[in-house]
């Protein structure tokens, strides 16, 4: 086989290449790139509900006087993730665009095209080869002639003409196949290289997109963390309503009065002391002492020691503290009783405690 037989057959294999590999395995990738796409799409419309979900919860919060504050950021979270999911939405449209209807696009034009330009090649090599043949065919009988000839010489002239003529035409083919194999390496070229290109595409759209959600996200967690930073510090509307709704009847004015100085902390020891001591409840006939269990910590502002200071009527206790309740009921969510561990009796927020696990214990009578 001569080299311009080697070329040729390497070109048609670059363009069959193309045609039978390479064009099948593009349609297969656009095929996979559209179940992707409809499954981040799926993702989009699963996250709606799911932010949905959130923004309920933040409205159940915002009802409440003890997490309001958790509610604007439940509903923060919420928005920032709609954002989020409307830039997914965004990137998912232009991923569509810019990538798999171009590639879809060029894939039924690209079969007509070079099934079209390796015909042209081919009809192009068959008509230049097929020239070659009769100018060998020529020579052959125009040399019979001369060697059966009594005068050779006078067909010296025309020989030599068929032999300049069949070396240009094979110059002719020798630069077609190099030609069409040069053509055949730049068509496959360029379509890896379309490819690459729509993948940067893609790439710099998710850049952006991951760009744009950091900067959403890290401009609000600091706050979305300090938000939930102290899980069992109320805000200081709910303390306020505390304060409205401390246990009324005979103690109402002592016990409101200790509650805005344990805030304030400007109560004189003789003052606190004196309410301390006239405002305690009446203890009640109990049938057995009921017992709670502390879930958060109560810690009263002022000092407790000697029973002096704005907080000697509160009860101080840490979580998983036991309370024995000293009187039958809690008056307007304040409860009365005595800290096991220390042995300290007061007022504490009922809502702070929840029934203890064990059996009762019963009083001997």
């Amino acid at each position: 086989m001569s080299r311009t037989e080697e070329v040729n057959k390497m070109t048609e294999n670059v363009y069959k290449g193309i045609l039978d590999q390479f064009n099948p395995s593009l349609k297969n990738f656009v095929t996979m790139g559209k179940h992707y796409e409809k499954a981040l799409t799926g993702v989009t419309v699963a996250a709606k509900g799911y932010f949905d979900a959130l923004v309920k919860l933040g409205e159940l919060a915002s009802d409440s006087q003890g997490s309001k504050e958790l509610g604007d950021t439940l509903f923060q979270m919420a928005e920032v993730h709609r954002q989020i999911q409307v830039q997914l939405e965004d990137v998912l449209k232009l991923f569509h665009s810019e990538l798999l209807a171009q590639l879809e696009q060029k894939l039924e034009l690209d079969i007509k095209y070079l099934t079209a330009t390796l015909k042209k090649y081919q009809s192009e090599r068959r008509s230049k080869s097929e020239s070659i043949e009769r100018c060998q065919s020529q020579l052959k009988k125009l040399r019979r002639k001369s060697q059966g000839s009594r005068h050779p010489n006078k067909y010296g002239d025309r020989e030599m003409q068929f032999v300049e003529l069949m070396s240009r035409r094979q110059g002719e083919l020798d630069a077609l196949v190099a030609t069409g194999y040069k053509s055949a390496l730049t068509e496959e070229r360029r379509r890896y290289c379309f490819l690459v290109d729509r993948q940067c595409c893609v790439t710099k759209l998710l850049i952006n997109y991951h760009s744009k959600v950091r900067e959403l996200l890290s401009q609000k967690l600091s706050s979305w963390q300090q938000s939930c930073s102290q899980p069992t510090k109320l805000p200081e509307r709910a303390l306020n309503l505390l304060r409205h709704t401390a246990p009324q009847g005979s103690g109402a004015a002592g016990m409101a009065e200790v509650l805005r100085h344990t805030k304030t902390g400007s109560a004189q020891p003789e003052q606190v002391s004196w309410i301390s001591c006239s405002f305690l409840p009446r203890m009640l006939p109990l049938s057995g002492p009921t017992r709670v269990e502390a879930m958060y910590s109560h810690s009263p502002g002022a000092s407790e020691g000697g029973g002096l200071g704005g907080g000697a009527c509160l009860l101080h206790f840490l979580p998983g503290d036991n309370i024995t309740l000293l009187i039958s009921e809690p008056r307007d969510g304040w409860h009365y009783g005595q800290n096991e561990r220390t042995g300290r009796k007061g007022w504490f927020p009922f809502s702070y405690t929840q029934p203890h696990h064990s059996k009762m214990d019963h009083l001997e009578k």
